[in-house]
C-alpha cells in the first residue's frame, strides 16, 4: 500500500474515503510505487498487480470525478533481472561447490595433481564457470573475469588451443 492509500483508509465515512482515494495524487502514487518496485527489482514481475490497482481505481473513480487525470510515466527497463535464470545459476553454484568439495576430500592433501585433474573435468568446470562468471554478471550484476574462475590457471580448458587436462 502507498502512504496515500493508508491515509484514505483511515477516513471515517465511505464518502470521505472515496473523496480521498479518487484524486490525481492517489493515481500518481500507484504509478510511483510501481516505478519504484520496477527499478528496484529490475523486473516487470509485479506490473500485473499494479495494472489491477489502476483498473480498480478507474472502476471506482471514473464515475465520481468530472476531470480527466494524467497517467504518469513509469520507467522503461532496458535490462531485466531474470529470476529463473538466476535460480538455475544458483543451482550451478551449489552443485559446483559440492563437486569441488568432493574433489578436495578425495585427493587433498595427498595428491594435488589428482585434485586438479578432478576439478578440471568438464562437468565440474562448467558448473563452476557458470556460477563464478555468468552468475556474477547476470545475477549479482558485478563484473566477472575468466581469470577468477576456479581452475583458470591450472585447467587446460582455459588455455588457448588446448584440448583437455586429465590425469586419470
Amino acid at each position: 500500500m502507498t502512504d496515500k492509500e493508508d491515509e484514505c483508509s483511515a477516513k471515517k465515512t465511505e464518502n470521505e474515503k472515496l473523496d480521498c482515494y479518487c484524486t490525481q495524487e492517489m493515481l500518481s502514487s500507484i504509478f510511483a510505487c510501481q516505478d519504484d518496485v520496477r527499478r528496484c527489482l529490475e523486473s516487470h514481475m509485479f506490473d500485473s498487480q499494479f495494472d489491477y490497482r489502476v483498473e480498480h481505481w478507474h472502476e471506482t473513480c471514473d464515475s465520481r470525478v468530472a476531470t480527466s487525470f494524467t497517467t504518469p510515466p513509469v520507467t522503461s527497463l532496458t535490462a531485466t533481472y531474470d529470476f529463473n535464470a538466476c535460480q538455475r545459476l544458483h543451482q550451478s553454484c551449489v552443485s559446483g561447490d559440492y563437486e569441488t568439495n568432493k574433489c578436495s576430500q578425495t585427493y587433498l592433501p595427498m595428491s594435488s595433481m589428482s585434485y586438479v585433474s578432478c576439478i578440471c573435468q568438464p562437468p565440474i568446470y562448467s558448473l563452476v564457470s557458470e556460477c563464478q562468471y555468468n552468475g556474477n554478471i547476470s545475477c549479482k550484476r558485478t563484473t566477472a573475469a575468466e581469470s577468477n574462475i576456479l581452475g583458470y590457471s591450472v585447467c587446460s580448458y582455459f588455455w588457448s588451443g588446448s584440448v583437455g587436462f586429465n590425469l586419470y
